[in-house]
């Protein structure tokens, strides 16, 4: 039976139908969808879809950084990234990855790595 109202795009949207779903996803499969948007004074804002999750976990690393860095967790989209540049008025690269966070612990996949220069 389908509640009044329901839509394919509805079920695409929650993740639980679509031309390559047989049902809905498992959550080791599922993974962010987000972008990164600079702003002025060195500040990112990470939008991210957070769909029947409660959260997402946010890392970031900075040019010339091999291991990420938690920043933190967010429950409601967007993130900002406030961190002051490493050179004060210089623009820098950040990188971001989002993993969605179900009770407190981090499930599904890493998103794609979402690439920032940032504005002084």
């Amino acid at each position: 039976m389908v509640a009044p109202g329901y839509t394919e795009s509805i079920g695409n949207d929650l993740g639980i139908t679509g031309a390559d779903s047989d049902g809905p996803s498992l959550p080791e499969n599922d993974k962010p969808e987000a972008k990164a948007i600079a702003l002025p004074n060195s500040q990112v804002r990470i939008e991210f879809v957070k769909r029947n999750f409660d959260g997402v976990l946010i890392e970031s690393r900075r040019t010339g950084e091999m291991e990420w860095a938690q920043l933190g967790t967010d429950n409601y989209s967007p993130y900002l990234d406030s961190r002051p540049p490493r050179t004060q008025g210089q623009p820098e690269v950040r990188e971001y990855r989002l993993r969605y966070l179900s009770r407190d612990e981090a499930v599904g996949q890493w998103s794609d790595i979402i690439s920032v220069t940032t504005t002084p």
